[in-house]
C-alpha cells in the first residue's frame, strides 16, 4: 500500500490457527520538502522463535522448570518452578520425551507426566508467564505424544490401553481432560514417542514398531476418524515432522 507522496508500507503475513494471522509490517516515511519532520523508519516486532521447554534439576527430584528456547540468540528462559506433585514426575516416563504441545490460539501449553500415585495428570500452562492454570487426571493410562490442531482447536493424545501393544488416538476435552471420542486403535504393535500433525490434512502421524521393522501410521482426526495407512519402515527414525509454508 502507498500513500503518497513520500509514506510506504511494507509486510508479511504468516497463519498463527483457524481464521488467525499475524501481521509483520514496516514503515517508512521520507521527509516532505520543506517539512521540519525528519523522515522515519519503524518495524513491528520481530518474530520470536522460540521452543517451549521443560528443563530437569540434576541437584532435586521434587520440582521442574518450564520456559523456552529462544533460538535466535541460542539461549534458554526460565519462567517458573512446577512441583511435581502438581504437574507429575517426567522422570518415571518408560518413554524418553514428555508430551508436550502448544495452542498458538490461547498462548497455553499441554503437558502430560505420571504423578507419585501413578495418575496420569494432564497440565495446562500459561505459556507466557509459565502459570500453572489448572490439571487434569482422568485420563487412564500413559499419555505416549500430544498434538494440538491450531485450525480446529483440538487436542490430540497417543495413549496407551489396558491391552498390550494396544494404543489409541483420542480426542480431549479441553474444559474437563476427558476423552471427547476415540478417533482410531493400533493393535499389535509397540509404541513410540515419535510423532507429529498435520493441520490441513487432519492426521496424527505415528513411528511404532511392528514385529521386526518401524511402521509409519497416520490416523484421520476428522470424519469420525479411522486408520488411514501403516506403512512398514526399512530404517530406524530417530524423529518426524510436517512441515509447512504455504496453504
Amino acid at each position: 500500500m502507498v500513500f503518497p507522496p513520500f509514506t510506504d508500507l511494507i509486510g508479511a503475513w504468516k497463519c498463527v490457527g483457524k481464521n488467525r494471522i499475524e501481521l509483520r509490517v514496516g514503515a517508512y516515511n521520507l521527509q516532505l520538502p520543506g517539512s521540519n519532520v525528519p523522515a522515519s523508519l519503524a518495524f513491528s516486532k520481530e518474530d520470536q522463535h522460540v521452543i517451549h521447554a521443560l528443563f530437569g534439576d540434576i541437584y532435586k527430584n521434587d520440582i521442574v522448570y518450564y520456559g523456552f528456547v529462544d533460538l535466535d540468540k541460542s539461549k534458554y528462559n526460565i519462567l517458573s518452578t512446577l512441583n511435581i506433585d502438581d504437574v507429575g514426575n517426567p522422570r518415571k516416563r518408560k518413554y524418553q520425551i514428555v508430551p508436550l504441545t502448544y495452542d498458538p490460539s490461547n498462548d497455553i501449553v499441554f503437558m502430560s507426566a505420571i504423578n507419585n500415585q501413578n495418575k496420569i495428570i494432564l497440565s495446562v500452562i500459561n505459556a507466557t508467564n509459565g502459570m500453572l492454570l489448572h490439571t487434569f487426571n482422568s485420563i487412564p493410562n500413559e499419555i505416549i505424544s500430544l498434538q494440538y490442531d491450531i485450525f480446529n482447536n483440538k487436542l490430540f493424545v497417543h495413549t496407551e490401553t489396558n491391552d498390550e501393544n494396544l494404543t489409541q488416538i483420542v480426542e480431549i476435552d479441553t474444559n474437563n481432560g476427558n476423552f471427547k471420542q476415540i478417533l482410531g486403535q493400533i493393535s499389535g504393535a509397540k509404541p513410540t514417542d515419535i510423532s507429529s500433525y498435520c493441520p490441513i490434512c487432519r492426521k496424527y502421524f505415528l513411528v511404532m514398531f511392528e514385529n521386526d521393522h518401524f511402521m509409519y501410521a497416520a490416523v484421520n482426526t476428522s470424519d469420525g476418524g479411522g486408520i488411514s495407512w501403516r506403512v512398514p519402515l526399512n530404517f530406524s527414525p530417530l524423529n518426524i515432522r510436517f512441515t509447512y509454508k504455504k496453504f
